[in-house]
Order: C-alpha cells, then structure tokens, then sequence
C-alpha cells in the first residue's frame, strides 16, 4: 500500500517525539510533556478525496500525485496523447476518463472508462485484459490495423541485458531500486507481453490487430458516426517465430 502523508504541528510533533522518546526510556509517563488531547473538530479533518475532475491541460498535476483515495478521475477534453503510469497507484479506482497507461489492465476494479475525443491512434496491448461495464472511446483517431506491416524492433541475438530482464519478469524473480537501477525497474514494471505469454523489454515486434470492443466492455459506445466497434490494439512479439505462428493462423 502507498505511504499517506500526514500533517501536523511542528511544535505539538516535536512535543510528541520528545514524550515518546523519553518514555522509551523508562521515565515515569505521569510528568511526560504532553499536553491533554483534544478532539479534532469536523472542520478540522480533511475528507479523503474520491473525485477529480480535470478539463484543462494546465491543469494536469505534473508535479504532484494524484490522492490515492481517488474512486472517479475524469480528464476528458485535455487532448492527452499519453498519460504517465501514476494512475496504476489508485488501487481504489472506480471510473476513469483520460488517455490510456500500457499496463491499464492491471485496474481490476475498473469497470467505467472514457477517454472520447482524445488522440489515441490506438489502444495499449494491456487493454484486452479488463472488463467494464461501460466503455466510450468516441472520436479519436484510430489508425487502420496492418499485421503485415510490422515495426521490428527485433534484436539478434538478444543483448544480455534483454535476456537478463525477460527472465526476471518471466520467472517473477524479485527486483527493487535496492538491487538495480531506478531506470531498469521502471522498464521492468512496463515490460511488453507477447502473444506467447513471455515478456520483451526493447527487443520485440509491434503491430496493431483489430479488436471488437465487446470483448472488454458489455455496453460500447460506437467509436465512430459509421456505427462501428471496433478499435486497434498494440499486439507484441518476442521473436521471428511467433510473429510467423501469428501470420500462418490468420493469414493462412
């Protein structure tokens, strides 16, 4: 669970860690420098957050974390082309409209989504895995789905850092800022899925397939005035051969 921070008197605190202290050791509790307590007033005690309506880009919190009590955030309207893996932190979320993090399938509890008349050109490969009640993705751009126009990415033989990071996120080995660089957990907690099930981090293949979005939600929004329902989704392959297995079952 995240850390919550918590406000207080400088004063009264320093008073408090100083009774502790000296209660830690072993001096009589009676004559601790504590003044009585008094209870909070209502006014006194902020509520945890639970909605978070933005409909302007200036103000998007850059520098500041999203309130982990969120239940419903809404960015529509802000023209996002991407959205940075803050929001996979709000364990509590309910209903989210903004563009869309890679790993948004990790939002279990999610079952509202919108993020209409944004830029996307397509859906993360993570968007398969959730399942919404509702899901509206009106008006953006999608791009016409290509499986055969590949972006190759594809590295042979694999460099020893690819090979040391599949494992470690295929074997689910543990790994933490205390044992690697900042920069590598962050690749590792954003690393790509193939089809296969096995992990790539910079070494892979990208196309975009076609999904009908029924899949994810059980009431969809048409994506476009056609009347259509279906959208493009990023799809990752870990090497030649299961892009080819890929290729002879749908193009076979």
């Amino acid at each position: 669970q995240p850390c919550v921070p918590l406000q207080a008197n400088v004063i009264n605190l320093k008073t408090f860690l100083s009774a502790v202290r000296l209660a830690h050791q072993g001096n009589d509790t009676s004559v601790l420098p504590l003044s009585p307590l008094v209870p909070a007033k209502n006014s006194d005690v902020e509520k945890p957050k639970t909605k978070m309506i933005i409909t302007s880009r200036r103000d998007y919190p850059l520098t500041k974390s999203f309130p982990f009590s969120l239940e419903h955030l809404q960015t529509s309207y802000c023209k996002l082309a991407r959205i940075d893996s803050r929001v996979l932190c709000l364990r509590r979320l309910r209903k989210l409209d903004l563009s869309l993090p890679c790993r948004i399938g990790q939002l279990s509890r999610l079952r509202f989504l919108s993020a209409a008349r944004n830029k996307l050109p397509f859906l993360p490969w993570d968007f398969r895995n959730l399942s919404l009640e509702n899901l509206d993705l009106f008006g953006n751009p999608f791009e016409q789905p290509n499986p055969l126009v590949p972006n190759i990415q594809l590295k042979i033989p694999l460099t020893l850092l690819e090979c040391a990071a599949r494992a470690t996120v295929n074997h689910r080995i543990p790994y933490g800022c205390h044992l690697l660089p900042s920069h590598l957990c962050k690749d590792l907690e954003v690393a790509k899925t193939c089809r296969c099930g096995s992990a790539c981090l910079s070494s892979f293949i990208q196309i975009t397939v076609t999904m009908n979005l029924h899949h994810v939600a059980h009431t969809v929004v048409l994506v476009d005035n056609m009347g259509g329902t279906d959208a493009p989704v990023l799809c990752y392959f870990c090497s030649l051969h299961c892009y080819s297995q890929f290729l002879d079952r749908h193009h076979g």
